[in-house]
């Protein structure tokens, strides 16, 4: 069963202490569990004491992402994968979190 990280310092010390052990860099399950609790943190912080709206987040959010993708990609391969995301999100990547009828729970 995998290990629950309450705490991105413990999640860090973690990685870093299997990093150290195997004198390898962190495994990327590793790496991204990290970064996804960070990103979820962030957005909390951002829209609970903060208040900001989520629309507002996830505008600051994807503008950040779209412009370093382009600083490493080039603008011709991060309109690519925002493509290729979008088809993805057409195609039902997210469908199970999408809001449904009134009332209803999902």
């Amino acid at each position: 069963m995998k290990k629950s990280y309450s705490t991105v310092s413990q999640l860090l010390a973690a990685a870093a202490e299997r990093a150290e052990a195997t004198d390898a860099p962190a495994p990327a399950e590793a790496m991204r569990e990290c970064v996804d609790l960070i990103v979820q943190r962030m957005a909390s912080m951002l829209t609970g004491s903060l208040r900001a709206p989520l629309p507002m987040v996830l505008d600051r959010v994807v503008t950040w992402a779209a412009a370093q993708a382009v600083s490493v990609n080039g603008a011709t391969r991060t309109a690519e994968g925002f493509r290729q995301l979008a088809d993805q999100i057409e195609r039902g990547a997210f469908a199970h979190l999408e809001p449904g009828p009134p009332g209803s729970k999902h």
